[in-house]
């Protein structure tokens, strides 16, 4: 059952008439996440969306278009935002002038009776938590999405770890890292992989995977994804949902193999935010 009530927004450029709050809870394992609805030029509804940070800008996700116009409400009233929504709606808003940012997949690992059994790490590598700095991640990190990375971020590495490392640890970007996020760290107690899983408005999000391939062996990405999976099933989780960019063939093959399935496809464009902040957040 979902409420709803108005809601009056602080920022002067959004009148009131322009966005309502509701609360949904048909998300994750039952939670509830606040919605809003921005509404068209006539009053009536045109999206409901999620509003979070993507990149210092604000971020539509979980967009839906409930209106006939929804496309002309988007490109009046949200210039400097980023959107995540289906594949159609996105294009709609790119024969407008929006700019393609990401096509992902998302994709859902259930965890009952896992087909493949955990592993152990290769000599000179072991398991820690996911309780390790910002700062501790980021060699690691911007050596996995280096440049001709299909999720290479074309920004300094200041900038990444304010804008996507530190908020995606201290839960402000997708919500508290949960236990079953692992780190792999080498003899010398450097962080060389990781994989993050967020509980992202009550579902247990894998917000990102990442291998440094110059300090840690193949297959390692692979075993480290493995213990995770088992870690979250031995937490109670029924499934581990993520997404992975289109163009990311190596990843997609490697989830695919480990069993994870395709829910839907959808898409990230940008409103006239800054063409050089483009980013994997989602």
């Amino acid at each position: 059952m979902s409420t709803s009530h108005r809601w009056r927004p602080s920022d002067a450029h959004m009148s009131a008439r322009t966005v309502e709050v509701t609360y949904w809870s048909a998300v994750g394992n039952g939670g509830s996440v606040m919605q809003q609805v921005l509404l068209d030029d006539h009053g009536q509804s045109a999206i409901k969306y999620t509003e979070g940070t993507m990149w210092g800008e604000r971020w539509a996700y979980r967009t839906q278009a409930v209106g006939p116009r929804a496309v002309e409400a988007v490109m009046q009233r949200m210039h400097g935002w980023y959107l995540s929504g289906p594949e159609a709606f996105c294009d709609e808003l790119i024969t407008r002038g929006a700019k393609l940012v990401r096509r992902a997949h998302i994709l859902t690992h259930f965890l009952d009776g896992l087909e493949h059994s955990a592993a152990d790490l290769p000599a000179h590598f072991r398991y820690v938590p996911c309780d390790r700095a910002p700062e501790d991640l980021l060699s690691a990190w911007l050596a996995a999405f280096g440049p001709g990375h299909p999720d290479h971020v074309p920004q300094n590495a200041d900038t990444i770890l304010r804008h996507e490392i530190a908020p995606l640890l201290n839960g402000t970007l997708m919500g508290p890292v949960l236990p079953c996020s692992v780190l792999a760290v080498n003899e010398r107690d450097e962080v060389v992989a990781g994989v993050v899983v967020n509980d992202w408005d009550g579902t247990p999000w894998i917000s990102n995977g990442f291998r440094d391939p110059a300090r840690s062996p193949r297959g390692l990405g692979t075993k480290l994804l493995l213990h995770t999976l088992h870690l979250a099933a031995s937490d109670g989780f029924s499934a581990l949902t993520g997404s992975v960019s289109d163009d990311n063939h190596a990843s997609r093959h490697m989830c695919a193999r480990l069993g994870f399935h395709t829910v839907s496809t959808y898409m990230t464009v940008s409103l006239g935010c800054d063409d050089s902040a483009v980013g994997r957040i989602g």
